[in-house]
């Protein structure tokens, strides 16, 4: 990052290998608030300045670096526990000026396979969708995007408890997406996207829902389909309670957060990032896995 303050701008490689150091180191360990206050808004700003100056470049990888970062300082100012999150303070101050940004997440969001950089742009997405001042950062073609991304991870995730976790998230953005954004007034496939939640409580082939899934399944489609569009709710035979609509949902990312009931756990409860326990534990099974040489 002293080499960011200092103009170092052209050598890209050594830049983006920096980047990509900064992104794994912040995703296996949680700073210290000591540690964050050294940003500040002038940095985060260089970053996003970074992205749109590289936006037409042959080799996009220096550019989708440089946003990993940004996604991951997200994450770790919302497990700080701080009140401040810089990065959303400066995205709030930069309509207009952070388009190549704000497309890179839904690309990224789309193309990528990998599930913490899925769940950290989630993250960010819950924060920008419950913050009022970025109510409205994306562009509504943007937003459109995301509803097709999100109807289709929806359908085509799998019952494994990684695809279980990334579905919930994507379920804990939709409802602030309808419900704050442009969608509020500028409805897109409302009724797609009603039939793929009631299909997400009555699955069919016997298979069991998750508590999780259905209760903010159950969420989404009181306040948004019942009280916001004013339509009739049909519950498909499902015999499940109301959801609890006090409860403020929350976002997350890639590892264990707090000691949380499951069923509780929100999109900043579920961590990006690892515990040194963790880690060494990890290391502990590579250690004893015979298939695996250790060097």
């Amino acid at each position: 990052m002293t080499e960011v303050r200092l103009g170092f701008y052209n050598c890209y490689k050594m830049l983006s290998a920096s980047f990509a150091l900064c992104f794994e180191m912040c995703k296996l360990a949680k700073l210290e608030k000591e540690d964050l206050v050294l940003l500040d808004t002038s940095m985060v700003n260089h970053f996003l300045d970074l992205v749109e100056e590289t936006r037409g470049d042959a080799d996009e990888s220096f550019n989708y670096d440089v946003i990993r970062l940004i996604l991951v300082l997200n994450e770790q100012y919302m497990m700080s526990g701080m009140s401040e999150n810089l990065v959303l303070d400066v995205l709030s101050l930069r309509f207009g000026t952070s388009d190549t940004f704000s497309a890179n997440l839904m690309f990224m969001l789309n193309r990528s396979n990998d599930t913490c950089v899925q769940m950290l742009i989630l993250k960010l997405l819950y924060g920008i969708f419950t913050r009022p001042s970025l109510y409205e950062y994306f562009y509504t073609n943007d937003l459109y995007v995301l509803v097709d991304i999100t109807l289709r991870e929806l359908c085509d995730l799998g019952d494994t408890k990684e695809s279980q976790t990334l579905r919930d998230a994507y379920l804990r953005v939709l409802e602030p997406l309808l419900e704050n954004t442009q969608l509020r007034s500028r409805p897109y496939k409302k009724q797609e996207t009603y039939k793929t939640l009631q299909s997400l409580l009555n699955p069919g082939m016997q298979r069991k829902v998750n508590s999780t899934t259905k209760r903010l399944v159950k969420r989404i489609i009181e306040n948004w389909w019942e009280k916001l569009c004013g339509l009739q709710v049909n519950w498909c035979h499902d015999n499940g309670s109301s959801p609890n609509l006090s409860h403020t949902s929350t976002l997350s990312s890639c590892s264990s957060g707090p000691t949380t009931p499951a069923d509780d756990l929100g999109v900043d409860e579920i961590s990006a990032v690892m515990t040194r326990k963790e880690v060494n534990k990890k290391i502990q099974q590579d250690t004893n896995n015979p298939n695996i040489v250790v060097v």
